[in-house]
């Protein structure tokens, strides 16, 4: 079993929703190496996103990214099929 992450701390694992992993612009902008605003221009939903834009979940005003589809869409990226 995966250890539980710093955000889910006391979260009990056996119950843990599929959306589990959801961080925010500046989490994936640490993983990316780019900056929050580049993160939030290129997410889905965004004006100004052009071609495969990040997959992103608003939550009323806010916007999270589940670690897994941006995994899956960077992974894409990689192998030319975004």
């Amino acid at each position: 079993m995966n250890a539980p992450s710093k955000h889910m701390a006391g979260f009990d694992n056996s119950a843990r929703a599929p959306f589990a992993q959801l961080v925010d612009a500046a989490k994936v902008a640490s993983l990316l190496g780019v900056t929050e605003n580049w993160v939030r221009d290129h997410s889905a939903g965004s004006k100004r996103a052009r071609g495969a834009a990040i997959p992103s979940l608003r939550l009323g005003r806010y916007t999270r990214y589940d670690l897994a589809e941006v995994n899956d869409w960077l992974t894409g990226l990689k192998n030319g099929k975004c």
